[in-house]
C-alpha cells in the first residue's frame, strides 16, 4: 500500500527524541516531548495559488520539526505516520 499526499500535505514518520545531547546532558522526558521531529516520507505537489502551482518547500528524506499536536495520525499497513500541511512545519533540521 502506498500513500500519496495531495496539495501541500506532507507525510512524516516521527523520530524518537534523543535522551541525551551530544555533550552528554541527559534530557528530561518533558523536554524530549517538546521537540517533535520526523523524517519526510512523501510530499504532495503543492498548492495552486493565483493560478500557479506553488511547490512544497520540503523534500523526501529531510528531517523537520513541527508542533507537538500538529497534523493527523494515519496508519498505512503496519506503520503509523503524521500528515501535516506545509504551514504546520516549523523548519528543516540540518546535521
Amino acid at each position: 500500500m502506498k500513500f500519496i499526499p495531495l496539495q501541500d500535505k506532507v507525510l512524516i514518520q516521527r523520530t524518537e527524541a534523543e535522551a541525551t545531547t551530544e555533550s552528554g546532558i541527559i534530557l528530561t522526558q518533558t523536554l524530549q516531548d517538546k521537540l517533535p521531529t520526523g523524517r519526510v516520507i512523501a510530499v504532495g505537489p503543492g498548492r495552486v495559488q493565483d493560478g500557479d502551482l506553488r511547490p512544497v518547500s520540503v523534500s523526501v528524506g529531510e528531517t523537520v520539526m513541527f508542533a507537538a499536536h500538529a497534523g493527523a495520525e494515519v496508519q498505512v499497513g503496519a506503520d503509523k505516520y503524521l500528515v501535516l500541511s506545509e504551514p504546520e512545519i516549523f523548519g528543516i533540521l540540518e546535521v
